[in-house]
């Protein structure tokens, strides 16, 4: 499903939008916890080279909640409470 909906991000959705005049696009992976290689080069590198040939600015990859610190305090805190 994941495959599926980035086929169709690159494939339909980036050209509608370039078509539609916007010129810079940030992309959120909701459904990720933490960022995957899979999806760093998908929408990070291949999503955005295909949007700059689009005529696209610039497309930047939201960083998944793994990278903010507040989110390791919780899942620390969560593994603390599990564990009593």
């Amino acid at each position: 499903v994941v495959i599926a909906v980035i086929a169709l991000l690159i494939a339909i959705l980036l050209p509608a939008l370039a078509r539609a005049g916007v010129a810079r696009l940030a992309v959120l992976c909701p459904s990720f916890v933490a960022d995957c290689l899979e999806t760093l080069e998908e929408i990070g590198l291949r999503g955005a080279a295909q949007w700059r040939s689009l005529g696209g600015e610039a497309l930047e990859l939201v960083p998944c909640a793994n990278a903010h610190p507040a989110f390791a305090r919780y899942v620390a805190s969560r593994v603390r409470s599990a564990s009593r």
